[in-house]
């Protein structure tokens, strides 16, 4: 599904998307750990943080989605409810084609850059602690 979701993309022609299994593996770990881990926590009832909650997140996905199911006191009858449902899926189903639309489209070209940077790091300093980016790019999540 996910190669799929990969190929129909939109995207610089130029730039290589992820085909290999490899590739897929560590995109679908991005998007997992980005979109769908905490949806799925929420959903089964898992907080987020151990210990005092110090504040309410007032919008997630999983709040849009709570809020287009029928109040206590509106009619929910089997043709509104399904109306509803196929809205929920409607709004996840761009949700996630706009987080992998990031993840292929940002966040995977960033890795190249990274790598290069962090193939170079001797040349920048024997230590290899320092990397030089040729260009800005979301770096964080690709050193581990």
């Amino acid at each position: 599904v996910l190669a799929s979701l990969v190929a129909s993309l939109p995207g610089d022609a130029s730039a290589s998307k992820p085909d290999s299994a490899v590739d897929l593996v560590a995109l679908y770990k991005r998007i997992y750990k980005s979109f769908i881990e905490h949806i799925d926590g929420m959903d089964n009832g898992i907080e987020a943080r151990d210990g005092k909650k110090n504040y309410e997140v007032p919008t997630t996905l999983s709040s849009r989605i709570s809020a287009l199911n029928p109040r206590w006191n509106e009619p929910g009858d089997s043709a509104e409810i399904n109306r509803r449902f196929v809205a929920a899926m409607s709004l996840v189903g761009e949700e996630l084609s706009e987080a992998v639309d990031f993840a292929v489209n940002s966040w995977w070209p960033a890795r190249s850059l990274v790598a290069a940077a962090m193939d170079g790091a001797s040349d920048v300093h024997p230590s290899r602690q320092i990397l030089i980016l040729s260009r800005a790019c979301p770096w964080q999540s690709h050193l581990f």
